[in-house]
């Protein structure tokens, strides 16, 4: 996660022209709010109307009910967002309703104009304008209307047209009414998904009519940890793309590999120079690694990537830009290679979607290597081991850029047969009383390699040891002194290996220490409602293996142990548990691996009931030795506190997918049930305007946001630099975070210093 800083530029961009609605408009009249209605505001019209003709215009016009003092703040803002490279916006007007009489409600000296790069922290520009208006004097029971209107088309897209048009929405809607006349040559198609109404056609002048117009529809019901590939909307997809194949054919005229360019031509030498059982390798970690990630994504370069020598020239580009400089160079080495079109997070649904561009958000490269067809992802970086054993990015599908192409391609999806992620707790305890010492190792394999090696590379190493430390403590519940933090990365194996030893002053407390698994407990995901409608999702392919070795002061007798050697399953993941005691030892050790991304609704309650058992299994307690010829008391196995832990949503989980990563730091992999629980019950830093949280930096204070979705279940957007206010004598900074999938908002106060 990074600090998406907004670009604000007051009167470097002048208001957009205002004007009448366009005479092609149908008028619409204001449906009534229901007299029950309650919260902040009621939705009262969508009403979009799509023309498409030699350019693209559209009319959105909307209207809430203003129901409370909450209402008024949410809506008393009004932004209106285009791309100035191809299209031009027009307001046509915000009003207020009361008392049954309309007025103006905005003023030009209300209003601007703002250059907002919100994914900024992703490393990409896309000019895109906001204009901002404060509406004037709006109160609860107030009605607010809005209307604007968009013209232009990306020529990137050559006059096709596809677009998206939803049915449902997270709120409830009185009236929900669309309109699209299609006025150019060809045919337009159309699909429905979730459930939605097909729209009504018909011919009217000539031109054929796509409309709806439905009434008092529901709010989504949405639910935690939903998949990223299932979409609760209803919505129906136009467009007027015949087949995959037509936009194949549209995407190899944006992949073309133009002029070589001085700097290519010197950097193809220097990959033939090395022996060519190296090139490919070389190559790739180069493009990944010390080719920057930045996009310019303004006009036609929103899709079209740029060429080759611009993106070395300047030491960045974007997936697209990335992907052919890589095709290109690869090519040189004699490999053959071809950009491939991906959505990074419903890749299962691309074959369920209509044909076009708009199914796609991601570049990547499939190389054809004597072992056989392998998909790189250019994005990835400090990715190691060789290309043909390189974990292939989590895409699904592809639509790979190349002559003859009519369909799209499955990506195989690698299942690991060994766990990719192994944390062992070594606690080593001399004596009854006093300090004992604890290693932790984490053995990372393939991808989860990838993860840790950028965790360890970009952080200092007092950094790490503090970050660690904490980390390990808010896990364990046990106060740790830090001695050192190594790590060991065998490249040529795609294996690295973290070490973090500690030292505590007192093994035991209360006659007992209870050992906590650290990684299985975020891995092992509870479900928390007892029926659901949609799927809830599952991390996978996921195998882990955690090892808790304890070395006692005294002999130990097995037989004065409970020991459980059992595997517990289900059909979407299965957990072996084996302890045994030798010698001194005793030692503990689960397994876990997901069979499938998802538990379906019909296997809501047996997943409960199996994954509960298993969270039983994932805490052991040890009693303190008796003294000398006293014997030992007798160990038991111990339910763990089960809380409740915090849904954590799945389109988060596609961002860290993305990243091409299960988890972005260990920070996020080990945190256990007990430790959400005990966040929920305090008030986190920052979170109150009274007491801001003290932080280095900006990108420092980024890290106060923890939680992974918002109470919805989906993923946070980017955290944006919101406001600075004055509290007293300081100065605080206000940062804000919003859900993609709904309305909801985090915030954090800081003070910088």
């Amino acid at each position: 996660m990074g600090l998406a800083l907004v670009l604000v530029v007051v009167a470097a961009f002048p208001l957009p022209p205002t004007g009448p609605v366009p005479s092609w408009v149908e008028e619409v009249e204001l449906p009534t709010a229901p007299g029950a209605a309650d919260g902040a505001s009621r939705l009262l019209l969508r009403d979009v109307q799509v023309r498409l003709a030699k350019t693209e215009e559209r009319f959105d016009h909307m209207a809430w009910k203003v129901l409370s003092q909450t209402g008024v703040q949410a809506l008393s803002r009004q932004e209106f967002e285009w791309d100035p490279a191809w299209e031009e916006l027009q307001l046509h007007g915000a009003w207020i309703w009361r008392d049954g009489v309309r007025r103006v409600a905005w003023h030009p000296e209300d209003a601007r104009v703002i250059q907002r790069e919100s994914s900024l922290a992703e490393g990409m520009y896309d000019g895109r304008l906001t204009l901002i208006i404060e509406l004037r004097d709006l109160r609860a029971g107030d009605v607010v209307e809005i209307a604007s209107s968009t013209r232009g088309q990306n020529p990137v897209f050559k006059g096709h047209f596809a677009g998206r048009l939803f049915q449902s929405w997270a709120e409830d809607l009185e009236r929900s009414r669309f309109r699209l006349s299609w006025e150019r040559p060809g045919k337009l198609h159309f699909v429905t998904h979730g459930g939605a109404s097909e729209p009504a056609v018909s011919t009217e002048g000539g031109v054929q009519v796509f409309r709806w117009d439905l009434a008092r529809l529901k709010g989504l019901r949405l639910e935690p940890s939903m998949p990223a590939d299932v979409e609760p909307a209803a919505y129906v997809e136009f467009t007027d793309w015949e087949d995959w194949g037509e936009v194949a054919r549209w995407a190899e005229g944006l992949f073309k590999l133009p002029g070589d360019g001085t700097r290519f031509v010197t950097e193809v030498a220097r990959f033939k120079a090395l022996p060519e059982a190296d090139r490919a390798a070389a190559i790739v970690r180069f493009v990944q690694d010390d080719v920057r990630y930045v996009g310019v994504e303004i006009g036609e370069n929103s899709h079209q990537p740029h060429a080759p020598a611009w993106v070395l020239e300047r030491g960045f580009g974007d997936c697209k830009d990335k992907s052919l400089l890589l095709v290109a160079l690869l090519r040189e080495a004699g490999l053959e290679a071809w950009p491939a079109l991906v959505h990074a997070t419903i890749g299962k649904q691309l074959p369920r979607l209509a044909p076009s561009p708009n199914a796609f958000n991601h570049a990547i490269v499939q190389v054809v290597l004597p072992s056989g067809l392998r998909f790189i992802d250019p994005t990835m970086t400090l990715r190691r081991g060789s290309l043909e054993k390189m974990s292939q990015p989590r895409f699904h599908h592809a639509l790979v850029v190349k002559p003859g192409v009519t369909a799209l391609e499955p990506i195989p999806l690698d299942v690991p047969d060994v766990a990719t992620w192994e944390v062992e707790q070594h606690w080593q305890v001399p004596q009854r009383t006093g300090k004992a010492t604890l290693w932790v190792t984490t053995t990372a394999r393939g991808r989860e390699a990838s993860t840790l090696r950028r965790q360890v590379k970009s952080s200092t190493q007092e950094a790490l040891t503090r970050d660690q430390r904490r980390s390990r403590e808010e896990d364990l519940d046990w106060k740790l002194t830090p001695v050192k933090v190594t790590w060991s990365d065998d490249e040529g194996a795609e294996l690295f290996v973290l070490t973090e030893e500690y030292e505590t002053a007192e093994f035991f407390k209360d006659e007992a220490h209870q050992f906590h698994v650290l990684s299985l407990s975020g891995d092992l995901k509870r479900l928390n409602e007892v029926e659901r409608r949609w799927p809830f999702a599952l991390w996978y392919p996921l195998r882990v293996k955690e090892i808790i070795r304890y070395d006692a002061p005294e002999q130990l007798s097995a037989s004065e142990f409970d020991l459980t050697n059992r595997v517990i399953t289900h059909a979407t993941f299965e957990l072996a548990v084996n302890q045994q005691v030798t010698g001194r030892t005793l030692r503990l050790e689960w397994e876990f691996k997901t069979n499938s991304d998802r538990v379906m609704p019909s296997q809501v309650e047996s997943y409960r009931r199996v994954s509960t058992e298993a969270w039983h299994q994932l805490a052991y307690r040890v009693n303190v030795p008796a003294q000398v010829g006293e014997g030992l008391s007798v160990p038991s196995i111990t339910v763990p506190e089960i809380d409740e832990p915090s849904a954590v949503g799945a389109w988060s989980m596609v961002g860290l997918l993305l990243a091409g990563t299960l988890a972005t730091a260990l920070l996020v992999r080990s945190g256990s049930a007990k430790k959400k629980a005990a966040a929920r019950q305090r008030t986190d830093p920052g979170e109150l305007a009274s007491s801001p949280a003290r932080v280095a930096s900006l990108e420092a204070a980024v890290r106060l946001f923890t939680s992974l979705g918002c109470p919805n279940g989906h993923g946070w957007g980017v955290v944006d630099e919101s406001d600075t206010v004055r509290l007293g004598e300081d100065q605080v900074t206000v940062l804000s975070r919003r859900c993609g999938g709904c309305d909801a908002k985090e915030v954090r106060y800081v003070k910088l210093g």
